[in-house]
């Protein structure tokens, strides 16, 4: 991704754009040990106005940074021909909506797997539908 597009997706990401809308969100928390302690699935229609906000303001946050910093940009190529590899990974659950439990934490514990952080994170994913 280069700047252009990272600005085009901030752009788009508000609250009330109704182009762009969040339906689904994962939260994840890690341990410093790398095991997943904790996995929720709230419902976006059922969050109030302020956590909707602090979701927004948290994806929008990511990406006002540059790519390098708190945007890292995971190159795909030497995955592709992997079966589990993140890109056929992040294909699947895009192609299923991010319906797939299984898949989705199939793809989830392969980022826990693959990233080298030391200390407790949260991965925080969500699915948003753009329409142009």
């Amino acid at each position: 991704m280069n700047k252009k597009e990272v600005s085009e997706i901030k752009r788009v990401v508000k609250i009330d754009n109704p182009f762009c809308v969040l339906n689904k969100l994962y939260i994840t928390m890690v341990n410093a040990d790398g095991d997943l302690v904790f996995a929720k699935e709230p419902s976006v229609y059922t969050l109030t106005d302020r956590e909707q906000n602090m979701y927004y303001d948290i994806f929008r946050n990511m990406l006002s940074t540059n790519v390098g910093k708190k945007f890292i940009q995971y190159d795909f190529e030497n995955a592709a021909f992997e079966p589990n590899g993140a890109q056929n990974l992040m294909l699947a659950n895009l192609q299923q909506g991010f319906n797939n439990t299984d898949l989705r934490n199939t793809l989830l514990s392969h980022v826990v797997d693959t990233l080298n952080y030391t200390g407790p994170y949260a991965i925080v994913t969500g699915y948003f539908t753009y329409t142009v």
